[in-house]
């Protein structure tokens, strides 16, 4: 038998997941405005917990991170394509 486990949202957690916009999703009329926005959430949650980024492009991601100064050394990324945030 398969058992799921969906911890409470103050259970640990050993990262967050964001799955980044793109071209590709609904973001797309709006796009350097909403990364702009990801980006600052990212600071944020680096400041506190280790972060997985999912996008098509992750490496792009990554370097606009590190050029900011955050703490890369939390962060995951995965190459995965994606439709939606």
């Amino acid at each position: 038998m398969n058992r799921s486990y969906l911890p409470a949202e103050w259970h640990k957690q050993s990262l967050i997941q964001l799955t980044w916009p793109h071209k590709d999703t609904d973001w797309a009329y709006m796009l350097d405005e909403v990364n702009d926005c990801f980006l600052k959430i990212a600071y944020e949650i680096l400041k506190r917990q280790n972060l997985l980024i999912v996008a098509p492009d992750p490496d792009s991601i990554r370097d606009r991170i590190d050029n900011h100064g955050a703490d890369i050394q939390k962060l995951v990324t995965s190459k995965i394509n994606t439709n939606d945030t």
